[in-house]
């Protein structure tokens, strides 16, 4: 399934962030995302998708994103909290505003602060990331 909007898990709004507000009420197990119940997160239009990989009242927001090859987000943006990224399969190229850009493969990992002006795309392979947000 090809996604066709833009929404993304930062800043919550009223105490509420938009990944608690697409993944509806708790389970009888709200610690365990099962694979087929992941909720689909659409992002950045078509070529990219994120699923999410917890729900609850946690700070962190972990994401499964799969991004097609010469895909991503072209304009710089920043927001509150922390970012983990780890590369599961393909490349991932992310560019931050103070002139930085760094090339990540398969087992690399990258941390940083989310103010920080930052874009991403994927290279010629389709891309799978682990990518953890933290409020």
């Amino acid at each position: 399934m090809a996604p066709s909007k833009f929404c993304n898990a930062s800043p919550p709004v009223y105490d509420v962030a938009l990944i608690d507000l697409v993944r509806g009420g708790s389970g009888a197990d709200p610690e365990v995302v099962r694979t087929a119940s992941r909720t689909l997160l659409v992002t950045g239009g078509d070529g990219i998708v994120m699923e999410g990989l917890a729900q609850g009242e946690i700070g962190l927001r972990p994401m499964l994103l799969t991004v097609d090859p010469d895909h991503g987000v072209d304009i710089f943006h920043g927001h509150s909290g922390e970012e983990f990224i780890y590369v599961l399969a393909g490349q991932l190229t992310i560019e931050l505003l103070n002139g930085r850009q760094y090339t990540l493969e398969v087992g690399d990992s990258f941390a940083f602060r989310s103010e920080i002006l930052h874009r991403w795309h994927a290279a010629d392979d389709i891309l799978q990331a682990l990518w953890i947000h933290r409020d």
